[in-house]
């Protein structure tokens, strides 16, 4: 599904929250600066590494398009090093079971060589916001490149969700690693959005 089509049915949700159709529980998927209609969390990226390209001729594709809520930006960047990564937060405590990733503008012309193959999704809560430094990062989710099930398609624009059991503890911050990819040394992505749960977790802290 392209990630554009999120968006009425977010306004839809708003409106069944307001007339009483819909719990306050339950799991949202959102990205960056895109808020839940019951959780009210939002997703901002802090760092990334390598930052990504900017150009008059292809616009802004440095690491904050991941989070952007639209799978038609995308971050772009070199993977001459053999990895990626980018650091983002949520506003207040959340458990996470799954997550979607999309595929960027033009993965299908190349035939998904820029795709991410192998990666981690990690989390803690003692990020230093300031000097983009440390954290006690906790693994909840890899990938390994080794089963076909977990490959993101070669195709434009194209959703691939990953589930797994919901976290135990609560986090706020949160860190996408990736460690390889299809071929080439380009990575691409259109964008990234996390399955939660925000409900009593604040209290559980």
């Amino acid at each position: 599904m392209i990630k554009w089509l999120k968006r009425p049915i977010a306004f839809i949700s708003a409106i069944a929250v307001a007339v009483g159709m819909v719990s306050d529980a339950g799991t949202i998927k959102v990205s960056a600066e895109e808020t839940s209609t019951t959780a009210s969390v939002i997703f901002s990226a802090l760092y990334g590494a390598p930052e990504g390209n900017y150009s008059e001729q292809w616009g802004d594709e440095r690491y904050p398009m991941l989070l952007d809520g639209m799978a038609t930006t995308k971050w772009c960047c070199s993977f001459e090093d053999g990895s990626a990564y980018v650091i983002f937060k949520a506003s207040q405590l959340i458990y996470v079971d799954g997550y979607s990733v999309w595929t960027a503008n033009d993965s299908g012309d190349e035939n998904g060589a820029r795709n991410p193959v192998a990666w981690t999704l990690s989390a803690c809560n003692d990020y230093d916001e300031t000097n983009n430094t440390g954290g006690t990062w906790q693994t909840i989710h890899e990938v390994t490149g080794n089963g076909s099930e977990d490959a993101l398609p070669a195709e434009n624009l194209a959703e691939k969700k990953y589930t797994f059991t919901q976290t135990t503890d609560c986090y706020r911050y949160f860190k996408l690693n990736i460690t390889s990819i299809s071929s080439e040394n380009t990575m691409q992505l259109g964008d990234f959005a996390l399955s939660y749960t925000a409900l009593t977790c604040d209290e559980h802290q």
